[in-house]
Formats: C-alpha cells, sequence, structure tokens
C-alpha cells in the first residue's frame, strides 16, 4: 500500500527504506565490522571490553554507563539496559552542529531520533576485531556532513571519546559545534543511592571547569550519609577534552533547548545542585574535504595527586592526540596479547568466523581467567597463596621455599613440593591457579549479578586472582585447559576439595576458597540449597580431558590421600521430611556458619573445610570423592523417572526452578551414563589394585550397592509404582543414614576397596540406567528431559513434561546412541515444535499457548457446584477464597496465588469460627484438587513457563544451542574413527553445519539483532539477541571451533582429524590454506597430496622432522603441551 509523504508542518520528514546489513570494512588500518543502517534494528546493547579495570555498556541508541572496577565507580548511572536503551539523549554523548547559511541557521543533532527524519542521513554502527573501539557515523546528505564518534579506552587514560566531522562539500562549512557528554555523575554516588535516591544525590553534586586544562571536575560536596558526622568526598570524576577550541563550556544540559532554537548561550564554569553534563561549545570553519577531529576524555575517582600528575601529563604532553592514539593501540595489542595466549587468533578463509572465535576467547578469559605467564609461578604469589589458604602450614613450612627461584616452572613447584611429603601442601600447590584478568560475570542485563574487576595489583603487575559462580567459572576453565592443559589437575583438584561431604558444591568458588548463599528471609530473590548437575558432567568433562591428554595419569597423579571436603552450614534433612515437602529440604545451621567463619578467620581458607574433633584436616582418596558424588545422585534416583531433585535448586536451566521437589531429571541420569563409562575405563586399568575409601562412605556405598543388587531383576524391566516407591525409599534412607554419620563428623578410620567392586557395581548402575534411558523415548524418537514425580502411600507415580532441548542434548552426550541413532534424533529434533524459522535454530522448548486473562481464574460450574465450601461462602457473601461476578461466573480470591496461601486462608477460616474446623478440614481436600484443576501448578516448571525472555516462552538460549552443536561434533569425530559409519557421516555434517549457522556469526545483523560477531545469551520471540558478551556458550563453540578444524587429542597425541573442515574456511594461498595457535604453538595447514606433518623446531640449525599420516607422537605433542618453546611450528599437509 502506497504511503503518503509526512510532514511536519511544511517540512518533508525523511525515512530510510533500508534494511540492515552487515560486512567488514577498514577504517584507518583496522578492519572493522559494519552494520548500515543499524537505526532501522531495535535497540540492542553491546559490551565494550578493555584489558584493564575499564568496563562499558552501550545501547546502539548511544546511550551507555560506564566506570572502572564495579558499578559502584561508574562515571554514568548504572541502571538495567532497558532503562538505558530509553536514556538516550538523556544520558552519554550529544551532538549539536548549527550550520550558518547566509541569514539562516540549519540545526543538525546527529543520532537524535527527534530530529533525524528531518534530513536525508544514512547511519553506520562499526565494531573493530578487539572489542574495545564501537564507531557511530552519521552522514547528512543534505549538508554533504558526516560526524562519527568512537569509543576506545586506555588504562592509563580511562574512557576516550574521538569525534570527527568531515566536510563533503566541494566549499566551506561555517558552524558551530555543541558536542559532549550528559548526566555524568560523580564519584561517590553507588548504583543503589542512584537508583533510589537519585534526586537527593543531585543536591550534592557539584562541577568545576578547570580552563587551563579544558577539564571539568565532577564531585560531591560530601558523601551523602544520615548520622550527624563530616563525610568528606575526597575523589572525583574529571572529564578533559582536546583538538577543539571552546567558545563556552556547559555544565549542564539546561540551556541546549535554546540552543537549538538558535539564541546564545552563556558560559557556566560551576554547577550546583543539578544534573551535570560536559560540553564544548566552539565555532569552526571546516574547509572542503576538511576533517575536524577531537577527543574527550573521562576517568573516574581520581584523588588530589592522581588529578595533580594527569594535569602535569597534559601540561607537558606536546603532541595529545599521538598520545592517546598510542596509548589505545597498545591496550589494544594487550588484548591481542591475552586472547593469542589462550589461541584466540586464527586466519581462515572465513573472515567472520574467525573474529567470532576471537570474540568467544575474550570473554572466555574474561569470566575464567588467563594463565599470562603460562606455566612460569610467581614464588612470592604461591607463599601468598599458602598464607592466605593455610597460616598455620605456611608458617611450619616458611623457609622450606627459600632456595627456589623467585620465578620457576609449575613442574618445577610440584616437584619440589611433592619433595616434602606433605598432603596439605601437596594439595595447596596442585590447586593452585595463578589466573588473572577473571572476574564474576554481570552487566546491566544481568543486575542480580554484582562484577568486580581486578585485573592490576597496586605495583601494576597483574592481580593475580578469579571468583565466579561455581555453575559459570569450571565451564570456562574446560576450554582453557585446551590450551593449558598441564593445569588440568588443579582445576579437578579445586573442583573436588570445594564439594560437600553431602556430594554437593557451595554457590561461588574464588582464588580464597569458596562462598555458600545465607538466607535472606525478606529478598525474595535470595534462597539457599544446591544445585544437582554440576557435580557430574562438569567433573567429568575435566576428568576426560585429563585422560585425552595425560593418558593413566589420573590414578598415579591422585593417588594419595590428598583430597578435602568442603564445610558448608547447609543440612539436608531425612528423607521423611523430603518426601513430606520436597521443596524444603535444607536446613541452615547458623552456629555452625558462625564457627566456620571464625575458623577461616584464625586459619585461613581452610579453615572452611572439613575438620576432625582433634582440629585437623580430614583427608580422603580421590575414589572417595567421585563415589560421593555418584552415591549423591544415586540415593536420590527414581527408576524410570530419573535423579531426584531435592535440593531446593533446579540444574542448567535455573528458570525450571519450580522443577525443585517434583521433578526428576533424566538429564543427569543421562549425564551419569557416560560418567560411570568413563570410570569403568579407569578402573579396568588395573581391577585388581585397590582405593581407601572412609568407613562411613564405604558403608554408604554398600547400602546403594545392596538396593540395586536386590531389586536387579526389577530394574531391569518396566516396574510398577509400587516397586518405584520402595527401591526410591530404600535408596532415600541409605542417603539419610549416611548424612547422618558424617553430619556428626567422620570417624578417621578407612577401609579398601578392589576396583573388581567398584567395577561390578558401576556395572550393574549402568543397566539399571540403559533401561530408564528406554523407557524415556518419546514416541516421536525424542527423549524426556525431566519428569514430575508424585508420592502416595505406597506408590511412585511419573508424570511426562513436555519437549525440552536440554534432554536431546544430553542424551546425545551421553555415549548411549549408535551413530544412526544419532543421525535419527537430530533429523527428528529439526522436525519438532523445538525448531524456531525465523532464527534457524531451537528453542529450549516448544512455544506454549499463554491465556488470555480473562480466561484464567475460572472455576468450572460443575466443580463449584460439588464443593459445599463454595457454596457456603457464596451464600454467606465471604469472598476470602471464592467470589461469583456479575455474570454468575465463579473465581478464586485475587490474592490465592498458589496452594499454599489457599491453605493458610482455609486454615484462618477454620480459627475463625464460621464454620465447623472439622469440616473445612474435611473439604479442603476437594478444594485443593478445584484449584489445582483451575490452574495445573503441577505442571508448573517455574519462570521458565511464566516469562518471555532469559529461558522463557519462545526463547532460544544460545548456551544450549551451542551445547548440542558440540555433543553432535563430538559425535561426529568419534564416530569417524570407524569407515562403517562414513555413509552416515555424509548425511551428519550438513545437519552440524546447520546448527552453527543457525548460531549465527553469518546472519544479518537485522535477523540476529546485533553485531554477529558476538555472543550473546539468548534471543527471545520479539526482539533480537540479549544480554551480550559473558555467556557460557562461548566455551562450548570454542571447543567446537578446533573440533571443526580437525584438532583431536587422543591417548596423549595431537590428531589432525579433517571430518568436519569445510572448504568456506580454506584460503587459497600458496603457503597455508589457514592457520591457527594450539598451546601457543601456531598450526599450518597446507595443500598435499597425501597426509604429513612437519614439525619446525625453535632452535638454529635443528633439520624438520616429518611425519607421515595426521598423528604427532608423543614426545613432540608433550612438547606443545607443555609450551616449552621447543617447537617453532607444525605445518600439516592435508587435502582441503
Amino acid at each position: 500500500m502506497a504511503t503518503k509523504k509526512t510532514y511536519i508542518g511544511n517540512n518533508p520528514l525523511f525515512s530510510n527504506p533500508e534494511a540492515p546489513e552487515g560486512s567488514l570494512t577498514n577504517i584507518d588500518g583496522e578492519e572493522m565490522y559494519c552494520i548500515n543502517h543499524f537505526d532501522a534494528m531495535l535497540p540492542f546493547f553491546m559490551s565494550i571490553v578493555s584489558n584493564s579495570d575499564l568496563w562499558m555498556y552501550l545501547s546502539s541508541t548511544g546511550s551507555l554507563t560506564a566506570g572502572r572496577q564495579n558499578f559502584n565507580n561508574a562515571l554514568f548511572p548504572y541502571y538495567t539496559d532497558d532503562k538505558i536503551h530509553d536514556y538516550a539523549g538523556i544520558t552519554g554523548p550529544t551532538t549539536i552542529i548549527r550550520v550558518f547559511e547566509n541569514d539562516r541557521i540549519k540545526i543538525w543533532e546527529p543520532f537524535s531520533n527527534s530530529l533525524n527524519e528531518l534530513y536525508p542521513v544514512t547511519r553506520k554502527l562499526f565494531k573493530n576485531k578487539a572489542g574495545n573501539k564501537i564507531i557511530f557515523q552519521e552522514t547528512n546528505n543534505e549538508l554533504q556532513l558526516t560526524f562519527s564518534y568512537t569509543w576506545m579506552n586506555a588504562e592509563s587514560l580511562g574512557w576516550i571519546r574521538k569525534s570527527e566531522l568531515t566536510n563533503h562539500a566541494s566549499k566551506p562549512v561555517v558552524a558551530d559545534i555543541t558536542d559532549g557528554l550528559l548526566n555524568i555523575i560523580p564519584a561517590g554516588i553507588t548504583r543503589d543511592t542512584q537508583a533510589t535516591m537519585s534526586t537527593l544525590m543531585d543536591a550534592y553534586k557539584i562541577a568545576e571547569y578547570i580552563p587551563e586544562y579544558q577539564s571539568a571536575i565532577f564531585r560531591l560536596s560530601s558523601i551523602p550519609i544520615d548520622r550527624a558526622e563530616p563525610n568528606e568526598a575526597l575523589k572525583a570524576n574529571i572529564i578533559w577534552s582536546h583538538g577543539l577550541n571552546p567558545q563556552k563550556i556547559l555544565l549542564s544540559s539546561n540551556q541546549l533547548s535554546q540552543l537549538k532554537r538558535g539564541f546564545d548561550i552563556e558560559a557556566e564554569s560551576r554547577i550546583m545542585g543539578q544534573k551535570t553534563a560536559f560540553l564544548i561549545h566552539s565555532e569552526t570553519k571546516i574547509k572542503a574535504g576538511e576533517k575536524k577531529t577531537w577527543y574527550i576524555v573521562a576517568d573516574v575517582s581520581k584523588d588530589h595527586s592522581s588529578l595533580a600528575q594527569l594535569f602535569t601529563l597534559l601540561k607537558q604532553q606536546k603532541d595529545l592526540p599521538g598520545f592517546i592514539e598510542n596509548e589505545v593501540f597498545s591496550n589494544t595489542q594487550k588484548l591481542n596479547h591475552l586472547v593469542g595466549l589462550s589461541d584466540g587468533i586464527q586466519k581462515t578463509a572465513d573472515t567472520i568466523n574467525d573474529r567470532r572465535h576471537y570474540a568467544n576467547v575474550m570473554f572466555n578469559i574474561m569470566r575464567g581467567g588467563i594463565f599470562h605467564n603460562q606455566y612460569q609461578i610467581d614464588k612470592n604469589d604461591f607463599i601468598a597463596h599458602l598464607r592466605d589458604s593455610n597460616i598455620r602450614l605456611s608458617e611450619r613450612l616458611q623457609g622450606a621455599f627459600s632456595v627456589l627461584p623467585d620465578q620457576l616452572h609449575l613442574r618445577e613447584l610440584i616437584d619440589a613440593v611433592v619433595a616434602l611429603n606433605d598432603p596439605g601442601l601437596i594439595r595447596l600447590a596442585i590447586e593452585y591457579l595463578p589466573l588473572s584478568f577473571s572476574r564474576r560475570h554481570g552487566d546491566p542485563s544481568r543486575p542480580w549479578n554484582a562484577f568486580e574487576i581486578k585485573v592490576s595489583a597496586q605495583d601494576g603487575k597483574p592481580s593475580l586472582n578469579y571468583q565466579g559462580n561455581w555453575r559459570d567459572i569450571f565451564q570456562n576453565w574446560e576450554s582453557l585447559a585446551f590450551s593449558f592443559p598441564a593445569f588440568l589437575p588443579g582445576m579437578i583438584y579445586r573442583f573436588l576439595n570445594a564439594s560437600t561431604a553431602d556430594g554437593y558444591n557451595p554457590y561461588r568458588i574464588t582464588r580464597n576458597g569458596f562462598d555458600w548463599e545465607v538466607p535472606e528471609p525478606e529478598n525474595p530473590w535470595a534462597y539457599i540449597g544446591y544445585w544437582g548437575d554440576h557435580q557430574i558432567i562438569y567433573l567429568l568433562r575435566l576428568l576426560e580431558m585429563m585422560e585425552k591428554f595425560y593418558p593413566n595419569q589420573i590414578l598415579q597423579q591422585f593417588d594419595k590421600n590428598c583430597f578435602v571436603y568442603a564445610s558448608v552450614p547447609y543440612r539436608i534433612k531425612s528423607y521423611e521430611k523430603i518426601v513430606e515437602n520436597p521443596k524444603d529440604t535444607i536446613s541452615f545451621e547458623w552456629q555452625l556458619h558462625q564457627s566456620i567463619i571464625e575458623r577461616s578467620s584464625v586459619m585461613g581458607a581452610d579453615g572452611k573445610l572439613a575438620h576432625l574433633d582433634n582440629g585437623e584436616i580430614y583427608r580422603v582418596s580421590f575414589t572417595e570423592k567421585v563415589l560421593v558424588c555418584l552415591l549423591t545422585k544415586l540415593s536420590n534416583f527414581v527408576p524410570e523417572a530419573g535423579i531426584w531433585l531435592t535440593t531446593q535448586r533446579p540444574e542448567w536451566n535455573d528458570a525450571n526452578n519450580a522443577l525443585v521437589g517434583n521433578g526428576a531429571s533424566m538429564v543427569t541420569l543421562y549425564q551419569m551414563k557416560r560418567f560411570l563409562d568413563f570410570f569403568i575405563k579407569l578402573y579396568k586399568e588395573n581391577p585388581n589394585q585397590s582405593q581407601q575409601l572412609s568407613i562411613e562412605v564405604h558403608e554408604f556405598f554398600t547400602r546403594v550397592s545392596s538396593v540395586f543388587t536386590s531389586h536387579s531383576k526389577a530394574l531391569g524391566n518396566k516396574i510398577s509404582d509400587g516397586q518405584r516407591r520402595t527401591i526410591t525409599d530404600q535408596l532415600g534412607i541409605a542417603g539419610e543414614d549416611y548424612r547422618n554419620k558424617i553430619y556428626s563428623g567422620f570417624s578417621n578410620k578407612y577401609v579398601e576397596i578392589q576396583h573388581r567392586e567398584l567395577l561390578s557395581f558401576m556395572q550393574l548402575v549402568i543397566d539399571v540406567l540403559d533401561q530408564s534411558i528406554k523407557s524415556n523415548q518419546r514416541e516421536d524418537g525424542l527423549y524426556h528431559s525431566y519428569n514430575l514425580i508424585d508420592f502416595k502411600p505406597g506408590s511412585l507415580s511419573i508424570r511426562h513434561l513436555n519437549l525440552m532441548l536440554e534432554g536431546q542434548v544430553a542424551i546425545l552426550s551421553s555415549g548411549h546412541l549408535y551413530c544412526n541413532e544419532v543421525l535419527e534424533l537430530v533429523e527428528k529434533l529439526f522436525d519438532s515444535k523445538l525448531w524456531r524459522p525465523d532464527q534457524q535454530s531451537f528453542m529450549l522448548y516448544p512455544v506454549k499457548n499463554t491465556p488470555y486473562f480473562n480466561e484464567i481464574n475460572i472455576i468450572p460450574t460443575d466443580l463449584a457446584q460439588k464443593s459445599l465450601l463454595i457454596k457456603k461462602l457464596i451464600e454467606t457473601n465471604d469472598t476470602s477464597i471464592v467470589s461469583i461476578d456479575v455474570n454468575g461466573k465463579t473465581h478464586f480470591n485475587a490474592d490465592l496465588a498458589n496452594q499454599r496461601l489457599l491453605i493458610e486462608r482455609l486454615d484462618k477460616l477454620k480459627s475463625n469460627g464460621t464454620f465447623a474446623s472439622e469440616w473445612i478440614e474435611n473439604e479442603k481436600k476437594n478444594l485443593l484438587e478445584i484449584y489445582e484443576q483451575v490452574f495445573n501448578h503441577s505442571s508448573f516448571t517455574g519462570r521458565s513457563g511464566s516469562f518471555f525472555k532469559y529461558e522463557g516462552i519462545g526463547s532460544i538460549y544460545w548456551h544450549m544451542v551451542s551445547k548440542l552443536l558440540l555433543a553432535l561434533g563430538e559425535n561426529i569425530t568419534q564416530f569417524a574413527w570407524d569407515s562403517n559409519n562414513h555413509e552416515t557421516l555424509k548425511k551428519l555434517i550438513p545437519l552440524y553445519y546447520r546448527i552453527k549457522d543457525g548460531i549465527g556469526s553469518h546472519k544479518n545483523p537485522k535477523d540476529y539483532g546485533a553485531f554477529p560477531t558476538d555472543p550473546y545469551s539468548h534471543t527471545p520471540f520479539m526482539k533480537g539477541v540479549q544480554q551480550p558478551g559473558l555467556t557460557g556458550q562461548v566455551k562450548e563453540d570454542i571447543i567446537s571451533r578446533f573440533n571443526e578444524l580437525g584438532l583431536e587429542i587422543k591417548n596423549g597425541t595431537i590428531c589432525f582429524n579433517p571430518v568436519l573442515i569445510r572448504k568456506s574456511d580454506c584460503l587459497d594461498n600458496e603457503h597455508s590454506f589457514l592457520s591457527y595457535s594450539f598451546c601457543g604453538t601456531p598450526v599450518y595447514y597446507i595443500q598435499a597430496e597425501q597426509a604429513f606433518i612437519e614439525i619446525e623446531f625453535s632452535k638454529q640449525g635443528t633439520p624438520p622432522q616429518y611425519i607421515t599420516g595426521q598423528i604427532i607422537p608423543k614426545d613432540l605433542s608433550n612438547e606443545i603441551f607443555s609450551r616449552s618453546g621447543t617447537i617453532a611450528s607444525v605445518k600439516v599437509g592435508r587435502v582441503c
């Protein structure tokens, strides 16, 4: 349909019908990804990275927040992403250009949504590969001017906004420019005070202009508190400019409206008690073809000394633009170095995919950290780690390290420690991980997470520190270990030694130990509990990787009782109480909490470990730690349903929070199949060997084994609800008895268990799990992810939930399916309701119909008539529980949001004496059943079924899609070793790349919703990608990328398995058709008629070594794993 021309007054409005498109381009010698016509997209959110503690979160509307270290050191208000989008033109950059033509003034406000349609304009958005530069560009085709600004950063300077105005006309342009930043907050305003008391904060604000340095200080008159005492504000935020000679400076936005109307403005040298800004007003003449460039630089939390140092720099530096650009370039190089250390730089024909890999590695090391000094250990930092962990041990061994050099190799450290033969020291040395650059993930789109960036120590050296949620950081470490495999034992130690004796892990892990959640009764977003899936799959993947790199070393290296238990003040309740109320299963022991905190304050981080009565840390074997993990899950095994979720927290998808208590996980059961397969292979190597177990754990093992043995016949077939209840009860009570013993304290007695016994038990369990897996294959050939269970006297029934992607990923990665079965499942997955055609990818669950408001909370007439209580309440006009509307429809009281509130209301009704208490009690069951029929809360899975972003209805959660890609890729590379699978693989490989293409690095930016070279968390159905950067997806994609390039570690050797390489990756280059690094060693693929490997050595004069085939021998592979520097490069001859 034709659209009429639109006017404001007599001025036509211009619209840009062009669709957004993405491409690579070059600006000032740097390759950039460009989104042309980005303004035709919905606003999207971006993370601009740095090599320092500088952070920025930016909307494509131009609004932003930025600062250093955390959200309490901000330059602009730290709001949630939705508000940042909305605050365009209020917070962040603003530019007003007044062009003088004869007697007319033409007002142009680039990137303004209020005036943009008055001119024919073209907008572009650029981002560099390192992710530390973003360029906004707008060309005014009528005025023949282009204005652009670049956000970039430098550790020494802060945040830098570089602006450029280019005249494309054939004649000079006379204009005045008003340019700068709005809504600047002073140092000392925290996120919470800004969010709740911003108007009060305005009252304390002062902005002061310092003409000598073209700078302004933004400070508080004092730190606002309610106590009657002075509270000086001795830090300030600072902004300075260079390149645009200011005729006037504005420190507020108060005069901008009159400026746009053509009036003169007055300079502002000091502003108090209101919102502040930094705006340069300058008159200029730009020649034809000329470009005008200027800089605005901002930093936060500066004291008097640091300001004096800055002003000295500004006075003495003769070439400020050159200095700024050099600092930015240097910081970019530092980012490249960090990413390169973790094998993030690749060169293939698919440049966009190379950029995506770079971004994946960048965000992975931002969350998990990087071993910036590779395998070199700073002795003094290790000693500090000892002191922080165990003060007594540190003092006792103080002199033992004096003979060691200040810098030593990891292997030297471990050898020196092992020679001292102290189990506590061995543990602390192995689990010492000298990581830097790590931070807990959080940003305005994840407001529940508080980030903290500490990348430099006071002496300027990298800060060796890490912290993260357990479920996050171990994922990032898995892909990091691919580049630094010698730290795998430390990661495994760290994992196992921070898990509890009752088989779970605490909430957060840090360099200095671990933390747990503490009850906050008044905070509805605070809760305690254990996530249930991490103990199996995260641990397993680390162990599998170690076995690939260092075969047969796990039991050899982990042969001493150097493992410990975390002491967490949670107590899982008795089995009877769990059955009675499976959603309230953990008590918090405040007295124990306090005693652990007090002990750790005296002892160090080891004070949070389990101790014996004599004060010694209790030490156990590797096998015991693994067995506790396994037995804990098996004590919650419900035949044909899965692993019962009894610890108040869900699994990977925490939006399925309502599955807790009523749900059982087939996802974890599928993962346990792979877990058991791994350990059977491990213990089969030495079946006659034995391992030491605590007597309490051995008794637990014996009890669980006895249950599986005695019911083996029933468990091997379809079982009845009664049998299921019997088996579940026996396993649950075995778990309770074990917990009761260990909660009272370990006896410090051990017994030996032979590998043969472990193998027999594990094989029996696998047979049982196989039967449950078989019974959970759906009629459509896919698999159930979670089931609902219902306890009734003498029985335990199962109800299957709807289809979920999570279960398909878990069964694919379980090792349970043969090659042809994998193909069948993936084909069915593409035909399922999980497929979302607009994004060419998979949702977590099918879209469900959401009823209209007037369709809910209606009690069917026949049910209302059957309830004597409902009838009585209506007759007496008592609306406390139900009411009837003018149309005769019956509704539950709107305050009764769940059955718990309904029960409370019924109890209140009993107590007020209106109706007989006994009669109400008799009616309660019927009323609760009616309530359930109306609302179907038994099928409620949690937030996942009631919101429309994140892991909600209609959303694609990219982490799970990447898990799917990795699972399928690992199946393909494994099956490729068997020539019988080749025909099936020809069908599987295109499906693999169909999944990969859906993830989106080559998507049109409009379809993706942002820069497709950046990872994001999820895509809801109504908008583009959300939550940038620090997403779990990056770990899977990093590993998948190496799979695609054919790199595989097998039996301690590097293998090149080209099954997944695409021609689109291959450069047309006589020297190499693609290159990447692995463990820091460059790898080049070159065209060849037959497969070979050429090893180039670093030592001058050493001839290359030629290897026939595609496998590097163990000795040379180990040189690469160890980053020894002996090998300069690897050339792989293969056909592309």
